[in-house]
């Protein structure tokens, strides 16, 4: 328990590391700066050099969420419920809205700090709270602390979290989904029906908590997944019993009304934001003011793929000026910010790291055996050391749900003919413009597989061979060939300049996207030298990562060995295994250090450079034409088109 408790503290120091300009600088994560892009701020912002803001596709925290806060916090001043706000037109509804979180338990920052200060600490305590669900669960399951803390990390500071933190609604909703899949998983397999019911209780808790965060459409998509999930985990546990009864369908159907009694509480203890949204959505334009095609055509575009192992390829908002790497200078980009793609990089966020991602593939492929070609794959033990105790015969549909659900996820991202499910037969699903939103179940699903792959690297028993051939090897050895490759192939590059310039001065002018970005062939390389070199060295620190995980399996053989001349031989064979031991166990941590040194690394170098950082007191300025409308008592109405 201890240990948990200091694993908590690691992340809760994790997510004060990854805003520490915004916690304890003179920052705050509120986007003032981009107050200066409109009018009448635009005027003054050379006289507070501002001349391009920090990060422009902000803007929503500041122009919406700050403004909402402040309205909440104006209102409770004021001795009143803000039902109602009388500043846009003539007047909407407010409390029934609820992207404002104002029930949310957490905004309660909001209430008793100054709001330049509480965005930050807010958003910092929400990506600690998805570390510690998302890690909670991996407990449930059965993975140990290891694969549990990469399973956290790999979720809480994904590209969908970090470039979510303009949302912070969003953010607030989606750290309680890998609670609630706990609470479901815990009534699946409690052995009584009041440990199901506690369980459901607690869940459905998590459940009413997230509808009060404030974004309905990941609320919404957070129902999706805990239903999937659970149909998936109790077909599982009923086709895995030893032989099928009436007891055990019995058992089943109990199980079913628990877990829909959960999510029916879950709503009904969210009834309090829910049922006036429900009435206020009944007069949403939004409803049928987009056509099936339209939607899909706002999907990833198939080009988007790159993003998910090179997350900078086309661009970053928070990125005003490159290096040339011929003559090693800093130089401003031409039109303010280097960006070229089709979706911007909040839609965009779809990156969980490289070592995640190999995880996750020998998670894949360590879940099954199959002989193809003279080939044979076989794994031998499976055993997890965790709490649950996953065993053989569920580690394998545990893995597959989750590879099942990141592929369906990819598949609605993609808008393939598939999100026509959603679209039509879903209700209210017409109105979520958004199908890119589904990397949030991909993220998820990714961080599971991940942990599971850390835990199968742990597992000293565990072999997975191609004839002599170790897979995990394979894996390692082609991720440290490919990212060695590839820098030599970009120092070539650099050393064969004319080549190379004349190539990518091609590539620009066949790019109407890419020529607004970058005014020459020499700029468009070196924006992407330092994106494809950063691909390369955390492809060759992954690798490395198995590559020293590996060796405690070698270390266990000899284990083995001395263990069986112990009991036959001498004592000198005992010191020999008490070594190996410590070795093992040391070479154990070396490599798990090492994966998290590469992880942590490849998740902050990407997802910190991202969110606002502006100076608060240009806040305080007010332009004279404000000044004016501020001293105006009569009665009027300002609207900008």
């Amino acid at each position: 328990m201890k240990r948990d408790l200091w694993i908590v503290v690691f992340f809760i120091a994790l997510a004060a590391l990854f805003f520490a300009p915004v916690l304890f600088g003179n920052a705050t994560l509120i986007p003032f700066d981009n107050l200066f892009r409109f009018p009448p701020w635009h005027a003054f912002a050379r006289e507070f050099g501002v001349t391009t803001p920090y990060n422009e596709l902000a803007s929503d925290l500041l122009l919406e969420n700050y403004a909402w806060k402040q309205f909440i916090v104006e209102s409770l001043r004021a001795r009143e419920i803000p039902l109602w706000n009388p500043y846009l037109f003539a007047g909407v509804p407010f409390l029934a809205a609820g992207q404002h979180s104002a029930l949310y338990p957490f905004s309660i920052l909001f209430y008793v700090l100054p709001l330049d200060r509480a965005f930050g600490i807010f958003v910092a305590l929400q990506l600690a709270l998805a570390a510690m669900t998302m890690f909670a669960f991996a407990r449930v399951l059965g993975l140990g602390r290891f694969a549990a803390t990469i399973s956290a990390i790999t979720y809480a500071f994904s590209a969908f979290f970090f470039v979510s933190v303009t949302f912070p609604m969003v953010i607030a909703a989606a750290a309680w989904l890998p609670a609630i899949l706990a609470c479901a998983e815990l009534v699946i397999r409690s052995p009584n029906s009041a440990r199901q019911i506690f369980f459901a209780l607690v869940g459905a808790i998590f459940i009413g908590v997230q509808f009060l965060a404030g974004h309905i459409e990941i609320s919404l998509y957070i129902l999706i997944v805990t239903a999937f999930y659970s149909a998936w985990r109790v077909v599982q546990c009923s086709v895995s019993s030893v032989q099928y009864s009436v007891v055990v369908g019995r058992r089943s159907a109990q199980t079913v009304l628990i877990l829909g009694a959960m999510i029916a509480v879950g709503i009904a203890l969210g009834a309090v934001q829910l049922v006036p949204l429900y009435e206020l959505v009944q007069n949403n334009f939004r409803s049928g003011s987009a056509s099936y095609h339209d939607v899909i055509g706002w999907a990833y575009p198939l080009k988007q793929i790159i993003t998910f192992f090179i997350p900078d390829f086309f661009g970053n908002p928070t990125h005003h000026a490159y290096v040339d790497v011929f003559d090693f200078t800093t130089r401003a980009a031409p039109n303010g910010t280097i960006f070229w793609g089709v979706k911007n990089y909040v839609e965009a966020g779809s990156y969980v790291g490289i070592l995640p991602l190999l995880l996750a593939l020998i998670a894949l492929v360590s879940s099954f055996r199959f002989q193809v070609s003279g080939f044979k794959f076989q794994v031998s033990s499976f055993k997890f050391l965790g709490s649950g105790n996953l065993q053989p015969e569920t580690v394998q549909p545990v893995t597959w749900l989750f590879a099942t659900l990141a592929l369906i996820s990819l598949l609605f991202t993609f808008g393939t003919p598939l999100y026509a499910i959603l679209f039509f037969g879903v209700p209210g699903f017409n109105q979520l413009h958004t199908p890119f939103r589904w990397v949030f179940p991909y993220t998820l699903s990714m961080a599971v597989l991940a942990g599971i792959g850390a835990q199968v690297l742990e597992i000293r028993e565990w072999r997975l061979e191609i004839k002599r051939f170790n897979l995990q090897s394979l894996i390692s050895n082609l991720s440290i060939i490919l990212g060695v490759t590839i820098l030599l192939a970009l120092a070539a590059s650099w050393f064969a300049r004319d080549h190379t310039l004349a190539l990518a001065d091609r590539i620009l002018r066949e790019s109407d996207m890419a020529q607004l970005a970058f005014d020459s062939g020499r700029m468009f390389y070196s924006y992407q030298f330092r994106n494809i070199a950063l691909f390369a060295i955390f492809l060759i620190g992954a690798g490395i990562t198995l590559r020293v995980s590996s060796f405690k399996f070698q270390v266990s053989g000899s284990e083995f060995h001395a263990s069986r001349l112990t009991s036959h031989v001498s004592r000198l064979t005992s010191h020999a295994s008490r070594i190996t031991q410590y070795a093992i166990r040391h070479t154990n941590h070396l490599w798990q250090i090492i994966a998290l040194i590469v992880l942590i690394a490849d998740l902050f170098i990407i997802g910190t450079q991202f969110y606002p950082r502006a100076n608060p007191r240009i806040a305080d300025f007010v332009p004279p034409a404000v000044r004016f409308l501020q001293s105006d008592q009569s009665l009027y109405r300002i609207t900008s088109y």
